[in-house]
């Protein structure tokens, strides 16, 4: 079958040269390599003085930053009593707002207290008007009832079982099945 064959041309060398050069090759940029050599150059030279200080400047900056902002601080506050020398209705303002913001703190506070009062009373009156009625029941010959639905039904179930040893409800065994005391108790149990 007659299939024409694929001829792959190649360029000739002088149209490449003009295209691409003839090597390939990645050029780092003069400025960071020198700057890379320098550095490189300095750690060898002066590593361990520049560790050294370094360290030196930790201790001495843990040691001086409360010194500095107590500075800082002491300044602050010197500026503040200057301004408020100036002007003393900027210091009655202030006074004010934080009279104020304290005044409605208090107020929240005392709403929330009372609030929580009255649901303290509301749970006492329940639980006492719970007790007088559980009293009345128990006057009456009803007798006790259960707060929980689920033990209710657990006690009627046992109401009605007979005390015999032989109705005990089956316990889980303790360890491990295929031990040899549970093996001894299973086959007790079915001796029973």
């Amino acid at each position: 079958m007659g299939e024409p064959e694929q001829v792959i041309a190649e360029p000739d060398e002088q149209e490449l040269e003009g295209i691409h050069p003839p090597t390939l090759e990645q050029q780092n940029p003069a400025l960071i390599t020198y700057l890379v050599t320098r550095v490189l150059s300095f750690l060898t030279a002066y590593g361990w003085y520049a560790v050294g200080f370094l360290l030196v400047g930790f201790i001495a900056w843990t040691r001086l930053e409360p010194k500095i902002k107590r500075w800082l601080k002491k300044r602050e506050d010197d500026q503040e009593a200057a301004e408020y020398h100036k002007n003393p209705d900027i210091l009655l303002a202030r006074h004010q707002a934080l009279d104020v913001a304290r005044q409605r703190m208090q107020e929240k506070y005392n709403k929330a207290a009372y609030e929580s009062l009255e649901k303290k009373k509301v749970r006492e009156e329940k639980m006492r008007e719970d007790k007088i009625a559980e009293w009345e029941r128990m006057q009456s010959g009803k007798g006790h009832k259960l707060k929980d639905k689920s033990s209710a039904s657990v006690s009627d179930a046992n109401s009605t079982s007979s005390n015999s040893a032989k109705d005990k409800p089956a316990t889980k065994p303790r360890m491990r099945p295929g031990t040899v005391w549970s093996q001894q108790h299973q086959s007790r149990a079915h001796l029973q």
